[in-house]
């Protein structure tokens, strides 16, 4: 969790650093004034009236009169802002010529000759002139004020604002498809939900910051707005999602959230209706979701939950620099850093610590799947250690009898026989009396492997007791086929045995019932077997029997073998 936290400081730290260098370029040493004009009547330039500064939509003039002392390479740009439908400028001689014009916009087809900036290039002798800015857009985020700069000074200066653009339009980039993909393989929502938002505020930058028309020309100009107007509603959506509000554990903040989504879906159709005033119901719906984000963390974090509290922190510092983007018409500290610019510092700010947040929650659901799936385990092997015997690893009593019933009913479908074989292990006391409980132990280890590797496929040999196995013989051909096995398994036993370089022989005696003969069900079975087993050790041990009906039991003798001890 620390780790998450200093993340988090670091980034913001980071391009908070960035903004502060940016912010220190500001507006060349040149004797420049200028103001707002009225141009509607034709008039020389001194005497035209005082006019608005742009806001919203429409066209506005602006006046710069300018003093060069000697001859400069200069640029005139534009301050504060960088959405602008279309510019013109005319500059002017000290006796009212016009020189020359300059046009540039982002919806204009003139190719910039600097990159993301509307900025032109002036070659100017020593003189005075008057440079007449007429500007055009269907909506204005702040005022695009002209403004002239030393052109060396002027590249530097935008180097590093062009920096933050691509890095910051960069890690949208990488992270939106990064979430993307994420969300399709793993099918979450919330993934896609951030991708979507992300992607938002990549096509608006983009747009925005002129990346999309030095890189491809001329752009819709409303892609400069309306996709902040999808995202916001994907902003909540996420939140949501992300913070895990439900309209049963959290009623009040689910209900805020969707009356957000359902104010944010009412701007679509009034966009539609009123196109300039899309950027407007978009700075109003980042309020909406900046606000919404913040109440949601909030009241999340009061039930003590983890995720929000580091949300919170990422709302908070999204929240500082978006307020001053959607709220400012102007940059006093800085002539070169625009609104864009601010906007897009505090997105990236939240992008990049929502991203730690996200990876925090995932490695959260990792750690509680893993933990799910040790408890899954530990259940399985409990079960397993239930339902076998832990000395031998056969089947316990329990699992042969579900095991038991399991066969019964394959055999009475398949009208089959099948042999239950009861075995007992002869003078299994004398031995641990003698050679101590656990050569009893490998005794009994020894001979369950002996078993296991006489047993056909499909056959089933269990312990039910301390020295008492069952073996389950399926689709046997009849009474003979199971003496034969019960013959083979006596003699497999009766072989010397070495056990901690100590040698020993044993016997078993073996109790036979066949269904459906000696029984319809299990229970039947097992005790007629049981009867069978006991009658083979009172007729003398180390012998097979077969159960009659009749209680006349077949007995046969096995290979005699006595306990001997080791060379």
């Amino acid at each position: 969790m620390s780790k998450l936290t200093d993340g988090c400081f670091i980034a913001l730290r980071c391009l908070l650093l960035s903004l502060l260098l940016l912010s220190q370029v500001m507006a060349s040493e040149l004797q420049q004034q200028g103001r707002w004009v009225d141009d509607e009547f034709m008039q020389p330039l001194n005497e035209l009236p005082d006019g608005p500064a742009p806001h919203v939509s429409g066209r506005f003039t602006y006046l710069l009169n300018l003093t060069l002392t000697q001859p400069e390479t200069l640029v005139i740009d534009f301050s504060h802002s960088s959405v602008l439908g279309q510019f013109r400028h005319l500059v002017y001689d000290a006796e009212g010529s016009l020189l020359f014009e300059l046009e540039g916009g982002a919806s204009s087809t003139t190719v910039d000759p600097y990159f993301l900036r509307h900025g032109r290039p002036l070659q100017l002798p020593a003189g005075e002139y008057q440079i007449l800015s007429r500007l055009e857009s269907p909506f204005y985020i702040a005022t695009p004020t002209p403004m002239l700069f030393h052109e060396q000074e002027y590249r530097e200066a935008i180097n590093r604002a062009n920096a933050l653009v691509l890095i910051g339009l960069g890690i949208f980039i990488g992270l939106g498809f990064y979430y993307l993909v994420m969300g399709i393989w793993r099918r979450a929502l919330t993934d896609l939900l951030y991708a979507g938002f992300i992607f938002g505020n990549l096509i608006y930058n983009a747009s925005a910051l002129l990346v999309l028309k030095g890189l491809f020309g001329p752009q819709w100009f409303y892609l400069s707005s309306v996709p902040i107007l999808f995202s916001n509603l994907l902003y909540i959506l996420f939140v949501l999602k992300l913070l895990e509000i439900t309209r049963r554990h959290n009623p009040i903040i689910w209900h805020l959230g969707a009356l957000a989504v359902i104010t944010l879906i009412c701007f679509w159709p009034i966009a539609w209706l009123r196109p300039e005033w899309t950027l407007e119901l978009a700075r109003y719906g980042v309020f909406i979701f900046g606000l919404y984000g913040l109440l949601a963390a909030i009241a999340r974090l009061r039930q003590r939950s983890k995720v929000a509290g580091f949300y919170l922190i990422a709302n908070i510092a999204f929240l500082v620099p978006a307020l001053i983007a959607i709220s400012s018409s102007d940059m006093a500290y800085s002539n070169i850093i625009w609104i864009e610019h601010i906007g897009l510092l505090a997105v990236l700010i939240e992008v990049l610590l929502l991203a730690q947040v996200m990876s925090y929650q995932v490695g959260l659901i990792h750690r509680e799947r893993l933990d799910a799936l040790a408890a899954v385990s530990t259940a399985q092997q409990l079960a397993l250690q239930a339902q076998h015997d832990a000395l031998t690893g056969l089947p316990g009593r329990a699992l042969f009898n579900e095991l038991l019933q399991h066969t019964l009913a394959l055999s009475q479908r398949s009208k089959l026989p099948l042999a239950l074989l009861y075995l007992d292990l002869d003078n299994l006391k004398p031995v641990n009396d003698q050679y101590g409980h656990d050569f009893g132990d490998a005794l009994l280890v020894e001979v369950a492997q002996r078993l296991k590797q006489r047993i056909r496929a499909g056959d089933t040999v269990a312990r039910i007791g301390g020295d008492e196995f069952v073996i389950i013989l399926t689709e046997v051909d009849g009474i003979e086929e199971a003496q034969q096995i019960s013959s083979e398994l006596a003699a497999l036993i009766a072989n010397p045995i070495t056990c901690n370089k100590q040698m020993i022989t044993t016997s078993v005696s073996i109790g036979i019932a066949l269904y459906p003969d000696h029984g319809q069900d299990a229970e039947t079975l097992l005790r007629h077997a049981d009867l069978a087993m006991y009658e083979a050790k009172q007729n003398g041990r180390n012998r097979y029997c077969l159960f009659s009906a009749t209680d006349a039991l077949e007995t046969a003798p096995a290979p005699q073998r006595s306990i001997q001890p080791a060379d």
